[in-house]
């Protein structure tokens, strides 16, 4: 699990979802609607690998889950 972050974009080596910088806020493809600063997206993309896994970890996902606004 790599994620590869930069000044506009966060792409990940494991899932196809991407998240990009509009606007000043962060936008992840999988989240659709929810505008995010940066850690929140790095948070979002994160998790979106964590659930790709064949075997995720719950109790992982269920705190980065809460780090973000409902």
């Amino acid at each position: 699990m790599a994620l590869t972050i930069t000044d506009t974009e966060i792409t990940s080596d494991e899932v196809g979802e991407t998240a990009c910088l509009r606007d000043g806020l962060w936008f992840v493809t999988g989240w659709p609607g929810r505008a995010m600063d940066r850690n929140q997206a790095i948070t979002a993309m994160t998790i979106t690998e964590e659930r790709a896994r064949p075997e995720p970890n719950r109790l992982l996902l269920a705190s980065l889950e809460s780090e973000l606004p409902r």
